[in-house]
């Protein structure tokens, strides 16, 4: 194993791992703003 092999392999668990949380947040902020817009929509409705 060479030094920039290794570099690059951690590099790319880096990327990986923050891809990963990127996508885990989007996933949980479009859960919310779902959320919130059906709680709007029952408020609107029930008014």
């Amino acid at each position: 194993m060479r030094k920039t092999s290794i570099i690059r392999s951690i590099t790319k668990g880096i990327t990986g791992t923050m891809m990963t949380m990127m996508t885990m947040t989007t996933m949980m902020m479009t859960m919310m703003i779902n959320e919130l817009l059906l709680t709007v929509l029952a408020l609107f409705l029930f008014v």
